[in-house]
């Protein structure tokens, strides 16, 4: 007998506890805060691989020279004179020391001047693919940073007569936040007085 009465009004209990909390649910407006304003973006991408490029090829010609450098004042050898055609210059720079923690503000710079010469080339089709395709991943690496989603990629690459397009669009998902500097407005002291009014 008891324990009919007791599973009647733990029923009963259950019923108006769920009735209770589906009013305080229906009542409740959940707030929003600016990260959950988000909107979908697309970005136009547009990209050019030029057909043709130059390459440095080394001639095999090479140059090397000392210099010594004390602080910021650099003394060079008069006597050095690079190779004749266009040439880069690889430095190593190697600091003069006592011990291993007593070092001197003089340094050894040992330059050496590599010749090369420059070609002309055509990327092929897979090439210009590739490059494209990094410089893409570049782009869509720098949208990522800047904590905007990607939801959608369609971009091709079409050949013209002296260049690779790459073009199409890019779906995303950014939040549409912006902050507004407040404004200060500036009150005399006359001004911050509160007025008697008891007149």
């Amino acid at each position: 007998m008891k324990l009919k009465y007791y599973l009647r009004g733990l029923g009963i209990g259950i019923i108006v506890t769920t009735i209770l909390l589906m009013i305080a649910f229906a009542l409740h407006k959940p707030t929003m805060s600016d990260a959950d304003i988000i909107a979908k973006v697309t970005y136009s991408y547009h990209d050019e691989i030029p057909m043709e490029y130059v390459k440095k090829v080394p001639t095999g010609a090479e140059k090397i020279t000392y210099q010594v450098r004390i602080l910021d004042y650099l003394i060079e050898n008069p006597f050095f004179s690079p190779v004749e055609e266009p040439y880069e210059v690889v430095s190593d720079v190697s600091q003069f020391h006592f011990t291993d923690n007593f070092y001197l503000p003089v340094y050894l710079v040992r330059q050496t001047c590599v010749g090369y010469k420059n070609e002309q080339k055509t990327y092929t089709e897979k090439e210009a693919k590739r490059l494209a395709s990094e410089n893409l991943k570049k782009y869509l690496d720098d949208l990522e940073e800047k904590g905007i989603q990607i939801t959608e990629k369609n971009v091709i690459i079409e050949r013209t007569k002296k260049k690779y397009v790459v073009k199409g669009t890019i779906g995303t998902l950014k939040s549409i936040v912006s902050y507004q500097p407040t404004k200060i407005i500036e009150q005399s002291s006359e001004e911050r007085q509160p007025t008697d009014e008891s007149d």
